[in-house]
């Protein structure tokens, strides 16, 4: 399971609710595929109002990850048409920052849950040495 840190290379509008789960889907062009297309970037999002509901959303997803990935086939199918090709998938918790996974699934949400870019679970503090 592949999750590294990345940009989310678009303008997202502003997020009405103080937690958000953020996925977007970055094109290229089939012939320069080292250049995201900012313009051309599908996202999609859920806002919670409080960490517990996002929290409950990133243990529980089937009903949001279906949800999302029928919307970014189909806007992947509609963007062929432009010869465009899906290139880095980014999931995150604001409009900057996330995390490329190479699956969307269950088993990767819950990774991103324990990042501490996420929040959700309190981070322990260093070890410090044996007394």
């Amino acid at each position: 399971m592949a999750i590294k840190p990345a940009t989310i290379e678009a303008s997202l509008s502003f997020f009405p609710k103080p937690y958000a789960l953020v996925f977007a889907q970055h094109y290229t062009t089939k012939w320069q595929t080292d250049r995201i297309l900012k313009d051309e970037t599908d996202w999609f999002r859920f806002n919670f109002n409080t960490k517990e509901q996002l929290l409950q959303a990133l243990l529980n997803p089937e009903d949001k990850l279906r949800e999302v990935k029928e919307y970014f086939v189909r806007e992947a199918a509609a963007k062929t048409f432009k010869h465009l090709v899906a290139n880095k998938f980014v999931v995150g918790f604001d409009a900057r920052r996330g995390y490329t996974v190479d699956a969307l699934d269950k088993r990767h949400l819950k990774l991103l849950a324990k990042t501490p870019e996420a929040g959700l679970y309190p981070q322990e503090p260093d070890a410090g040495p044996a007394k």
